[in-house]
């Protein structure tokens, strides 16, 4: 079957017949290959500068050939104008081909690695500058780090501190202290001694985890299981300590009123009403959008 249009200047073209079509993709605002795997990941690493490197010799800085009869490749320089490249781009190619012209991926070893700590950093640095991060994912990653590496040690000072309550409970041999450190586990309110435990404890213990410490997400989570637990420590302590006093004719359980919870709620209130008092009066500002107005403002006086 052929279409033949009414237009006298058009050909005559077969109704299914196309011709192969090449897909190019490219990266979407002009940005590199290494910026790109910066975004995905928020990580400069030898992935990223590994494709630095094929996507030089892409726009012609170089070239990679394969060495024949070796499992190796040779990189040789073009003697391409190098102004236009960017910081971390200049770094890895006077990293590879200073004071040389070919130089083949075995020859780099041990030898590369201050040029690859630098790249990454310029790769970092350049994706702060372009505002892709507000600062540095590296170092963003070592704040959240320390911040982890802290719960994780109080926990287990939490952890030593009810481990040696336990024991002194039971050493020293007084029934009395036996029987409350029993009752608080397994008396009518042990089902909130084990939720404490589980909160302050166990989960705390995920923070061993490098990727656990390093994700603020899950930090905040922790952070307020943390919180859920030593409020309930608090009710443990006091709650279930009078709740089981010297003499058996003073024993009950407890049961909040109305009264209780309207002053849970009210002090709650009142902090979330100073909360929004504070914002209004003294409002939070970004110290790192104020630092860009500052540097804007420096450029335009030069």
């Amino acid at each position: 079957n052929y279409y033949v249009s009414n237009d006298p200047h058009e050909r005559t073209d077969p109704l299914f017949h196309q011709e192969p079509v090449v897909v190019e993709f490219g990266p979407p605002q002009n940005l590199k290959a290494a910026q790109l795997g910066l975004i995905l990941d928020e990580s400069a690493d030898t992935k990223d500068v590994t494709a630095t490197i094929v996507d030089l010799a892409a726009r012609g800085h170089m070239t990679i050939a394969e060495v024949d009869g070796a499992k190796d490749w040779l990189l040789t320089w073009k003697g391409a104008d190098a102004a236009s490249l960017l910081t971390y781009e200049k770094t890895l190619l006077d990293g590879l081909f200073t004071g040389r012209q070919q130089v083949k991926l075995s020859e780099l070893k041990g030898t590369f690695h201050a040029t690859l700590q630098k790249a990454e950093g310029n790769i970092l640095d350049d994706a702060t500058s372009r505002k892709f991060f507000t600062s540095r994912p590296d170092y963003a990653r070592g704040r959240w780090r320390c911040l982890g590496i802290v719960m994780l040690a109080t926990g287990m000072v939490v952890a030593y501190g009810y481990l040696m309550e336990t024991f002194f409970a039971w050493y020293s041999g007084d029934i009395f202290e036996k029987y409350m450190m029993l009752n608080r586990m397994f008396g009518p309110y042990g089902w909130m001694y084990w939720l404490l435990i589980l909160f302050n404890i166990l989960i705390p213990q995920a923070l061993w985890i490098a990727k656990v410490r390093t994700h603020p997400v899950v930090l905040f989570l922790i952070s307020i299981s943390v919180n859920i637990g030593m409020w309930l420590e608090r009710y443990v302590i006091v709650v279930v300590s009078l709740s089981r006093d010297f003499m058996p004719s003073a024993w009950g359980m407890y049961s909040g009123t109305i009264v209780d919870y309207a002053v849970l709620a009210g002090s709650i209130g009142l902090f979330v009403c100073l909360l929004f008092l504070f914002i209004r009066v003294l409002p939070m500002i970004s110290i790192f959008e104020m630092r860009g107005l500052v540097h804007e403002e420096e450029v335009k006086n030069v």
